[in-house]
């Protein structure tokens, strides 16, 4: 078992659930079978008297393992973990999303991965996707495990599980952290550490249990394509993807986003296979 101190990074806001926040602080601390040493979670903006309390009430469990980072206005998650990157004081971080569930030996696995690949700048895991009340199983991300099959995967997916991401602090400070998008700031951050030479890698094990909800599939219209051509701009901007390469993934991007909802479901059910 890994005695390697590493720390934890999330970021709430007020749109976000205090019931949702704080059983995702008890799956990364009081339920792991091994603890960060570190949590750093940043509040981007103000938030509600009750995620407060629970805040409060966490910061009083956890004593100098918790460190809370509170903005003072909302400027969204890219912005939001790299304030909150800048604090923590571990070389490993692991990423966690305020409304998901991590397994009991997420961090245990990684770690052990992490030591055993000292190569791998950044590395994921399968995420299995919940509907809102974490009821029922809507689907699972499952992705390609090795580096090389990993770049090739990327050229059209996200090749990481954000919400299961753990890596190396000195890496991402030296891409300049995460790029300053509204969404896919972890796609662009994942394809500009592939450009610079940096190794990718995934675990086979599921790490988090995730929370979406079918409304997934309703707000991924053309506002969301708007922000993905903004990200393959900056991808063959970077040279991560050619200039066919660009021209095909606008043309899927443009098809599915504005598909009817139906058949992005199926473009979502097919992207989930490897």
């Amino acid at each position: 078992m890994s005695s390697e101190k590493f720390s934890v990074l999330l970021s709430t806001y007020a749109g976000d659930s205090e019931k949702h926040l704080n059983n995702a602080i008890q799956s990364i601390y009081t339920l792991q079978t091994v603890k960060p040493d570190q949590i750093v979670l940043v509040l981007d903006g103000p938030v509600s008297q009750e995620m407060d309390l629970i805040i409060n009430k966490w910061a009083i469990a956890l004593n100098d393992v918790l460190l809370v980072r509170r903005l003072p206005e909302n400027v969204g998650l890219a912005e939001a973990l790299n304030a909150g990157l800048s604090s923590c004081r571990n070389e490993i971080v692991a990423r966690m999303d305020s409304d998901d569930l991590s397994v009991p030996r997420r961090f245990e696995m990684q770690l052990n991965y992490m030591q055993c690949n000292p190569r791998v700048a950044i590395a994921s895991g399968r995420v299995v996707e919940y509907d809102y009340g974490m009821l029922s199983v809507l689907s699972s991300r499952e992705l390609p495990l090795e580096h090389e099959d990993l770049v090739r995967f990327a050229k059209l997916r996200s090749p990481l599980n954000h919400p299961a991401v753990i890596f190396r602090k000195s890496v991402v400070e030296a891409l300049g952290g995460y790029p300053s998008f509204r969404k896919a700031q972890d796609y662009a951050l994942w394809t500009q550490a592939i450009v610079n030479g940096y190794m990718l890698g995934n675990l086979q094990e599921t790490l988090v249990h995730m929370r979406t909800g079918t409304e997934l599939f309703n707000r991924r219209g053309y506002l969301y394509l708007l922000n993905e051509l903004k990200l393959i701009q900056f991808q063959r901007r970077i040279g991560f993807l050619s200039n066919s390469q660009f021209l095909f993934s606008i043309v899927v991007r443009v098809i599915l986003r504005l598909a009817p909802v139906r058949v992005r479901k199926l473009g979502y059910a097919l992207s989930r296979r490897k």
